[in-house]
Parts: structure tokens; C-alpha cells; sequence
């Protein structure tokens, strides 16, 4: 059987985790901005999801490296934004770096 609105959703978050209440807290802060914020958030978990099973897929495969090349490779990864350009908000910047902390990338 196929959904009738194909693109919406509904969910109830669990009011007992506290990852899940500061997450409706923030989103009952949004207003009509949660659905753009959900899908970023999506994404960016599935490009990280992508990128994670692709270096364990390569590391398989390769020989070790020196420390040193290791920390250039992962130099390399880093993310540069020119903030004259950027038309990301606050929100979206946390967001990421929430998400980026949860994969185990602290600085």
C-alpha cells in the first residue's frame, strides 16, 4: 500500500530520552523552518554515513601510513568556508558540529 502524501511525516519523539526533548525543543522553536532543518540534518548524516563507510572500505585496502600522513589526509577533509559567501545560519552551523562529534572528530 502506498502512502497517500508521499512526502510527509509525522513522528513523536520520546520525551523520556533527553536527546530527544532538546531536539523538540528546538524544534517547536522553528516555527514553519523545521522541515528545511530536517533535511539538512538528513543529508549531512548520509554524506557522513557515506564518507565513514568509505574510508573503512579503503583502510581495508591499504597499507598503514606514518602518523604524519595521516594527519594531512585528515587536514585535507576539513571543510573551508569563505564566511563572505556563506549563507549558513547558526542553527545549521551546531547542527553539524553536533553531527560531526557523534562520528568521533574531536578537535
Amino acid at each position: 500500500m502506498e502512502k497517500r502524501h508521499q512526502y510527509r511525516f509525522s513522528i513523536m519523539l520520546d520525551e523520556t530520552d533527553p536527546d530527544h526533548r532538546r531536539a523538540g525543543d528546538y524544534l517547536n522553536r522553528l516555527g514553519r523552518k523545521k522541515a528545511r532543518v530536517v533535511v539538512k540534518a538528513i543529508l549531512a548524516y548520509l554524506d557522513q554515513e557515506k564518507e565513514v563507510s568509505a574510508v573503512q572500505k579503503s583502510e581495508v585496502r591499504r597499507p598503514k601510513k606514518p602518523d604524519v600522513e595521516k594527519q594531512i589526509e585528515k587536514t585535507d577533509r576539513m571543510l573551508s568556508i569563505d564566511i563572505n559567501e556563506c549563507s549558513i545560519n547558526e542553527a545549521e552551523v551546531a547542527l553539524m558540529r553536533k553531527n560531526f562529534d557523534k562520528l568521533g572528530h574531536k578537535d
